[in-house]
């Protein structure tokens, strides 16, 4: 059983000095709830770079190696069987998982997006991966993807108006992970692949992408460098593959490098601003945390403009996981969340785009059993979708929820009977007001995927 919390109360919003949903496990604090993920659910998590800098690495790599093929193997939920998913245990088994999904919206199918191959899914045999699934949960085709010959990953996806799709991940090259962006066709012909490195030379991943009504695309993920251990940061780049701008974030709270992290991104407002969430580390009573944190940057060239890491309670830790442009100039956001006498909660909230406006309503869904969010997405019916992991005392249970937009309420809240099966990463949304959730399973992982019904 879960308990259903409603809170209201003011939003205050501190002015930062100087984030479409990425659908994605993540654990905070020391004795989080084991999903078997921690906050790098991708098993390639890395943040962090100096305030504002720029790249100015926008070239288009066209020299990358991408595979594609049929595979009937799957069926209409459950786990993926179609392509070695290494679900029976055996020696050597592959690593599998999907991270991220879109509606395809030329087939009436999904998207899915993440990793396949190899025994961990580090080494160099385990490639970027995207899957067209129809409208039955069957695989039609797939395809990898392999950078540099080492392992990658394909964090997100997003099917494009303008046509075809963006892919964004990250690739190791040399030893270091090199944040990616790649646009192809609905026949997985690639069109160009951009690198969006950190411009302090460190790791880099690119976790989220939303498109622009101009066909640009705005992109957001993590990094490392010499000066803070993880950072966020966010760039544009247009329809033919070149970088209009990368911005790095660098906070300090307290004398504590913020490590501000970006893993869900959109676009609102007119003119037409950057809103990121994710999680910043802070200075508290003398203890170090993890914050749910929104920030705002200029659309027009990617300057921060505002940070809000008050959405939720004081004592709540965490991360948002998603962010959408709603009426009225609000944002809803979704955070997985935890805090004293709080194993694992999920919270919805609607806030103000110019952070701290109108009061915020805030709904907390938490029961006996800890709660991790995956993601979450609007559906068509005035309501979102919520996905993610129930930790029961008999073990990991997929979970959902329906959040009704009208009255703030959820319009129901369940654990997902099998086949389907943890952990729910990420959700899209389908046209009658329904989903389809995809994730990963234990290891050793294979995709797992499943309709989500209205």
């Amino acid at each position: 059983m879960f308990r259903l919390t409603r809170v209201l109360f003011a939003v205050a919003s501190p002015l930062g000095l100087a984030a479409i949903a990425c659908g994605r496990d993540v654990v905070v604090g020391a004795d989080a709830p084991d999903s078997g993920t921690g906050s790098d659910a991708s098993g390639m998590d890395v943040g962090a770079g100096d305030d504002a800098s720029r790249s100015t690495d926008g070239s288009s790599d066209s020299g990358a190696d991408d595979s594609a093929g049929n595979d009937g193997g799957d069926a209409t939920s459950g786990i993926d069987a179609g392509d070695g998913g290494g679900t029976d245990g055996e020696a050597g088994a592959v690593e599998n998982g999907a991270l991220s999904v879109g509606k395809a919206l030329t087939s009436g199918g999904w998207l899915v997006a993440g990793y396949q191959g190899g025994s961990t899914g580090t080494e160099p045999t385990s490639d970027a991966w995207l899957a067209h699934v129809g409208a039955n949960g069957a695989v039609t085709s797939q395809a990898t993807v392999d950078l540099f010959g080492g392992a990658d990953r394909a964090d997100f996806v997003a099917p494009l108006r303008s046509g075809g799709y963006a892919l964004a991940g990250g690739s190791i090259d040399a030893g270091r992970m090199r944040a990616f962006l790649r646009r192809s066709s609905d026949q997985d012909v690639m069109a160009w692949t951009t690198m969006l490195d950190s411009a302090q030379g460190g790791d880099s991943e690119a976790l989220a992408v939303v498109e622009d009504a101009d066909g640009t695309l705005v992109v957001g993920g993590n990094e490392t460098s010499t000066m803070v251990p993880l950072d966020g940061w966010i760039a544009r780049v247009a329809s033919t593959g070149g970088v209009t701008f990368r911005t790095s974030v660098h906070f300090v709270s307290g004398g504590v490098a913020a490590n501000t992290r970006v893993r869900a991104i959109t676009l609102a407002g007119l003119p037409e601003d950057i809103f990121t969430g994710g999680e910043r580390t802070v200075a508290i009573d003398g203890g170090i945390t993890q914050v749910p944190t929104l920030l705002a940057f200029k659309g027009s060239d990617g300057s921060l403009s505002n940070s809000d890491d008050h959405v939720f309670s004081p004592d709540k830790s965490g991360s948002v996981l998603g962010i959408y442009p709603m009426p009225s100039s609000m944002l809803f956001v979704c955070a997985t969340l935890r805090g004293p006498g709080d194993p694992g909660s999920v919270g919805v909230a609607l806030v103000s785009q110019f952070f701290g406006g109108p009061t915020t309503n805030v709904y907390l869904y938490s029961g006996a059993d800890p709660l991790t969010l995956g993601g979450c997405v609007p559906t068509s019916d005035n309501a979102v979708l919520l996905v993610g992991t129930a930790h029961t005392a008999s073990g990991d249970k997929p979970w959902a929820a329906k959040h009704d937009l009208g009255t703030f309420m959820p319009a129901w809240t369940r654990v997902l009977p099998a086949p389907a099966a943890p952990r729910l990463l990420a959700v899209a949304a389908d046209s009658l007001g329904g989903g389809f959730a995809v994730g990963t399973t234990p290891p050793p992982s294979a995709h797992t995927w499943t309709p989500i019904a209205p």
